[in-house]
C-alpha cells in the first residue's frame, strides 16, 4: 500500500514530464547566435550585440536580456552546453527476480510512474546524474515518457 504523498510525487513527476515532452529545448531568448557581430538587434537597433561562448564552444545572443532587461552578460553562467548530461534513452526495465532487482527492504529513493496500469520506477540516485529519463512504454501506439529531475 503506497502512502498518499506518494502517488502526489508520482502525479507531479508525470505532470512535469508531459510539460517537458511539450517544451522546446532551447530556453526564449536564449537562442544560437546565427547572425553576424555586425547585424543590428532587430528589437532594439543596436550593433553591438551580446554574445557569449558556452564550455561547447556554442555562441549564444544574449542581447536581448542586456539591452531590454539590463542583464549585464558578463555575469552569466555559460554552463555546459547542449548535451552535456547526457539523457538515459530506453532504460533498461528490471522485473522482480533479476539482478539488480532491488531487495523489499531497501531504502532507494524512486519516482514511481503508473501509465495504463504499468508499473515503472526511475532511481532518483540515476536521474541526479542524468536528469532525464526517455522511455517507451510497449503497447498499441507506443507511449513515449520523459522523466526529469
Amino acid at each position: 500500500m503506497l502512502k498518499p504523498s506518494t502517488y502526489i510525487v508520482m502525479g507531479l513527476v508525470a505532470v512535469l514530464a508531459i510539460m517537458f515532452v511539450s517544451c522546446t529545448s532551447e530556453a526564449p531568448g536564449l537562442t544560437p547566435a546565427t547572425t553576424p557581430a555586425s547585424a543590428p538587434n532587430p528589437e532594439t537597433g543596436h550593433e553591438n550585440p551580446a554574445i557569449i561562448t558556452d564550455r561547447t564552444d556554442s555562441k549564444w545572443d544574449v542581447t536581448h536580456a542586456r539591452d531590454i532587461y539590463d542583464m549585464n552578460p558578463d555575469y552569466f553562467n555559460y554552463g555546459l552546453g547542449i548535451g552535456a548530461i547526457p539523457s538515459v534513452d530506453d532504460p533498461t526495465v528490471l522485473e522482480e527476480g533479476d539482478s539488480g532487482y532491488p531487495s523489499p527492504d531497501s531504502r532507494i529513493q524512486v519516482f514511481g510512474v503508473n501509465h495504463n496500469g504499468e508499473q515503472r520506477a526511475y532511481s532518483v540516485s540515476a536521474l541526479s546524474r542524468h536528469e532525464v529519463f526517455n522511455d517507451v512504454y510497449p503497447g498499441v501506439s507506443n507511449q513515449y515518457l520523459a522523466v526529469a529531475y
